[in-house]
């Protein structure tokens, strides 16, 4: 998507950001650029029995332009839809300038880590009010800075899609820099050829013209630069939160809780359980939680079933452990929020994604 670039940024990868690109990329076996155009940044991170590298645009000129290297795969693809990569995976996925250009970035951050592997990177690199402010040709053009400020999404609500999609924790950092300016670049802003330029007045764009070419005529004009880089990476099971639960069992009966806690979970109906804290062991988490949330004393007994559920936004490990009441315990009475249930009862209720193979199984019989 690099086919029209700013006339007074760099026409080469920005050092800083290639930076973190090669640094994101020591271990990477599998590469999606995803939106490089030319392969400006694709095309650095090769190297001799090093990763693969898929270069994907929607721009089929600008893929054409790119130079023939080993290990460098070109498809021309829509990052606005549903990827073609879904039964590929990335060690790392590279989006630079990319999520101005679309209409829907959340959907794109949801595509990338559905597209990445385990452990797997996403960084992103984009322009933050601030580094709008300080870019040159916006300086002179600021009806031009204001309409890219309208259609660039801030690092904030960014970092925040991540975090949705579930990606554990986005870090985010600056990088900025300078060059010399390249030949030619006053006369391709005379020309118009940016996005933007011929949406201006004309006499919006003389007056942003003629502060430029004076400026560059006093030798004040460089290519300055800066990004905002967003850098974040895929769970993996040793990532998972875990949650202990108990499968209460009296008079053919299970003990179910509506959950209430705020979240998509809401309203469902599951076993009662939590967290460990601390130092606790399975069996201490299980006792504490259940008499905080329900008043009974229990006695854990055998592992029924461990699952790995990836949620939206957390990957959780949910171990299901037999329960029986402890000596002295009666059972609760039924409330609006805590039922007993036969197993095919529970069954027809809302409950998590999380406990439907084994609710299938209790009802099954097995």
């Amino acid at each position: 998507m690099d086919d029209q670039p700013d006339p007074l940024q760099p026409r080469r990868a920005l050092p800083g950001v290639l930076d973190a690109a090669r640094a994101a990329a020591v271990a990477a076996r599998t590469i999606l650029d995803a939106g490089g155009g030319t392969g400006r940044y694709a095309v650095p991170l090769l190297r001799p029995r090093g990763p693969r590298v898929v270069l994907a645009d929607r721009s089929a000129e600008a893929l054409l332009r790119r130079p023939a290297a080993v290990g460098l795969m070109a498809v021309r693809t829509d990052l606005d839809g549903p990827w073609p990569f879904r039964d590929w995976t990335f060690d790392l996925i590279l989006a630079v300038d990319v999520l101005p250009h679309l209409r829907a970035p959340e959907g794109f951050v949801d595509e990338a880590l559905h597209a990445l592997t385990p452990g797997g990177r996403l960084l992103v690199a984009t322009e933050s009010p601030e580094d709008l402010d300080a870019r040159p040709l916006l300086k002179f053009f600021p009806a031009l800075r204001e309409m890219e400020k309208e259609t660039t999404p801030e690092p904030g609500a960014i970092a925040a899609a991540m975090a949705a999609v579930g990606f554990p924790a986005v870090r985010v950092d600056r990088v900025s820099g300078d060059s010399p300016l390249d030949r030619g670049a006053v006369e391709a802003v005379r020309r118009r050829e940016h996005p933007g330029l011929e949406l201006l007045g004309d006499s919006d764009f003389r007056r942003g013209l003629r502060g430029l070419e004076a400026a560059a005529a006093a030798g004040g004009l460089r290519a300055s630069w800066s990004r905002t880089l967003l850098l974040a990476r895929r769970e993996t099971p040793s990532d998972a939160v875990v949650v202990v639960a108990a499968v209460l069992r009296a008079a053919g009966k299970l003990l179910v809780q509506r959950r209430k806690a705020p979240g998509p979970l809401r309203g469902t109906w599951e076993f009662p359980g939590g967290k460990p804290e601390g130092a606790e062991t399975d069996e201490q988490a299980l006792r504490r939680e259940v008499r905080e949330e329900t008043g009974l004393e229990v006695v854990p007994g055998r592992l029924l079933r461990e699952v790995l559920h990836a949620y939206p936004n957390k990957l959780v490990r949910l171990r299901f452990y037999e329960a029986a009441l402890a000596d002295g315990s009666r059972l609760p009475r039924e409330t609006r929020d805590l039922r007993w249930v036969t197993p095919a009862d529970l069954a027809e209720l809302p409950i998590p994604p999380a406990n439907r193979d084994l609710v299938r199984d209790l009802a099954a019989g097995s």
